[in-house]
Protein backbone atom coordinates (compact mmCIF):
# COMPACT_ATOMS: atom_id res chain seq x y z
CA UNK A 1 0.00 0.00 0.00
CA UNK A 2 1.38 3.52 -0.53
CA UNK A 3 0.32 6.63 0.86
CA UNK A 4 1.00 10.21 0.04
CA UNK A 5 0.70 13.95 0.98
CA UNK A 6 -0.10 13.36 4.55
CA UNK A 7 0.21 16.90 6.12
CA UNK A 8 1.60 19.20 6.05
CA UNK A 9 3.76 18.65 9.18
CA UNK A 10 5.10 21.47 11.04
CA UNK A 11 7.62 21.20 13.09
CA UNK A 12 8.95 23.72 16.07
CA UNK A 13 11.96 24.97 16.90
CA UNK A 14 12.82 21.54 17.32
CA UNK A 15 15.48 19.70 14.89
CA UNK A 16 14.31 15.90 15.44
CA UNK A 17 10.36 15.24 15.75
CA UNK A 18 8.30 11.64 15.52
CA UNK A 19 5.34 11.13 13.19
CA UNK A 20 2.75 8.16 14.15
CA UNK A 21 0.55 6.74 11.24
CA UNK A 22 -2.16 4.63 11.30
CA UNK A 23 -3.66 3.07 7.85
CA UNK A 24 -6.84 2.22 6.93
CA UNK A 25 -8.24 2.09 10.81
CA UNK A 26 -5.19 -0.43 11.77
CA UNK A 27 -4.96 -2.23 9.49
CA UNK A 28 -1.47 -4.46 8.82
CA UNK A 29 0.23 -3.59 5.40
CA UNK A 30 3.57 -5.41 5.96
CA UNK A 31 6.65 -3.78 5.99
CA UNK A 32 6.33 0.01 4.84
CA UNK A 33 8.47 2.81 4.52
CA UNK A 34 8.48 6.42 5.58
CA UNK A 35 9.85 9.52 3.50
CA UNK A 36 9.40 12.96 4.95
CA UNK A 37 9.14 15.20 1.70
CA UNK A 38 10.18 19.32 1.98
CA UNK A 39 7.88 21.55 1.29
CA UNK A 40 10.25 24.65 -0.41
CA UNK A 41 13.51 23.81 -0.32
CA UNK A 42 15.26 21.81 2.26
CA UNK A 43 16.61 18.60 3.74
CA UNK A 44 14.93 15.76 6.14
CA UNK A 45 16.74 12.62 7.10
CA UNK A 46 14.41 9.57 8.43
CA UNK A 47 16.80 8.74 11.31
CA UNK A 48 14.37 5.50 12.33
CA UNK A 49 11.36 3.87 11.21
CA UNK A 50 8.97 0.93 13.01
CA UNK A 51 6.01 -0.71 13.07
CA UNK A 52 4.09 -1.59 17.05
CA UNK A 53 1.17 -4.03 17.28
CA UNK A 54 -1.26 -2.84 20.13
CA UNK A 55 -4.77 -4.31 21.13
CA UNK A 56 -7.33 -2.08 20.05
CA UNK A 57 -9.96 -3.80 22.19
CA UNK A 58 -10.10 -7.25 23.45
CA UNK A 59 -9.32 -9.58 20.58
CA UNK A 60 -8.14 -7.21 18.58
CA UNK A 61 -4.78 -5.82 17.28
CA UNK A 62 -4.45 -2.54 15.05
CA UNK A 63 -0.89 -1.53 13.98
CA UNK A 64 0.64 1.62 13.80
CA UNK A 65 3.96 2.55 11.91
CA UNK A 66 6.23 5.22 12.83
CA UNK A 67 9.18 7.75 11.97
CA UNK A 68 11.95 9.85 13.48
CA UNK A 69 12.47 12.82 11.27
CA UNK A 70 15.74 15.16 11.50
CA UNK A 71 15.60 18.88 9.80
CA UNK A 72 18.46 19.27 7.65
CA UNK A 73 17.33 22.78 6.33
CA UNK A 74 15.88 26.34 7.54
CA UNK A 75 12.44 24.23 6.17
CA UNK A 76 10.04 23.04 8.80
CA UNK A 77 6.98 22.26 6.72
CA UNK A 78 6.77 18.82 4.99
CA UNK A 79 4.68 16.06 3.71
CA UNK A 80 4.80 12.44 4.38
CA UNK A 81 5.24 9.72 1.50
CA UNK A 82 5.92 5.93 1.53
CA UNK A 83 4.71 2.15 1.16
CA UNK A 84 5.78 -1.12 0.70
CA UNK A 85 8.22 -3.30 -1.43
CA UNK A 86 5.84 -4.34 -4.15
Amino acid sequence: MSFNNIGPIIMGEETVTGVWLTLNEGQDFGAQWIMADPIGPGAFTVLNTGKEKRIKVPNQLTVVYWATIQRNGETNMFFLHGGGNT
